[in-house]
């Protein structure tokens, strides 16, 4: 009996000693949502929401740290002031240098839509016999989206230059996940394989691909379809690299 009282005893201490923790992150020009607040003493971690705030549970002397996929990390050791009020942390962004892109001008080219259909037909019966089993009356929509997609894409594919091209922003590629019937939350989690808790960083990471906004009108499904599965795949592999 005097075991379980002393037990008891500990656990309310522990229980006492915690609290929440509430703060916000941003950088110089905004608040940082879907940044990753870890803490290493208790094993605990969250993620800042949309306007940067996170709570999370935590004691004095907790050693914290704050990841973003565009940020340098941060860490701090929690004082008893932290507690009294909002915890403001300030990440730096990192500057990445990117090499000189060199675009070639092709619109000379004429489309010819009845060598196009020509080579899609035969590309599509070498899927089918090659691999009947994707065609028969049990497949899946969203495979054979994605298999005419890059198909498509590898058929034909026409570079062009316009200075008034504009690029999808957070906000094009986050109304699009939130609205579109297919390129959804599933979508993410599914068929480019992310933790839907990463879609923040994923959406930040589109929006500096310089991916054209035109892309995200709907008529262009199948040249969104590739970049979303392209830049999905390196994504993961940087989310690889970076964690902690």
């Amino acid at each position: 009996m005097f075991r379980i009282f002393v037990l008891i005893c500990i656990l309310s201490s522990n229980l006492a000693s915690s609290q929440t923790l509430k703060g916000k992150v941003y950088d110089a020009e905004t608040t940082v949502k879907g940044a990753k607040i870890i803490n290493k003493s208790e094993n605990r971690f969250t993620y800042s929401d949309d306007n940067g705030d996170f709570s999370l549970t935590a004691s004095v002397g907790d050693s914290i740290a704050v990841h973003s996929l565009f940020h340098e990390s941060q860490q701090l050791v929690l004082k008893p002031n932290d507690f009294k009020e909002t915890v403001v942390i300030e990440l730096k962004k990192i500057t990445n240098t990117l090499d000189e892109v060199i675009l070639i001008d092709e619109r000379e080219k004429v489309f010819d839509s009845t060598k196009f259909q020509s080579s899609l037909h035969k590309q599509l019966q070498t899927e089918e016999n090659n691999f009947p089993f994707t065609y028969s009356d049990s497949y899946t929509p969203t495979i054979d989206l994605i298999k005419l997609g890059k198909l498509v894409v590898e058929l034909f594919k026409r570079k062009e230059v316009d200075t008034s091209l504009l690029y999808a922003s957070y906000e094009d590629f986050d109304t699009l996940f939130s609205t579109n019937a297919y390129f959804n939350d599933e979508f993410i989690k599914s068929e480019l394989h992310i933790p839907i808790e990463q879609k923040y960083l994923f959406l930040e990471y589109l929006s500096a691909q310089n991916i054209p906004k035109s892309l995200l009108n709907g008529n262009n499904n199948f040249f969104l379809l590739d970049n979303l599965l392209k830049h999905g795949e390196s994504f993961s592999k940087l989310l690889q690299e970076t964690k902690p």
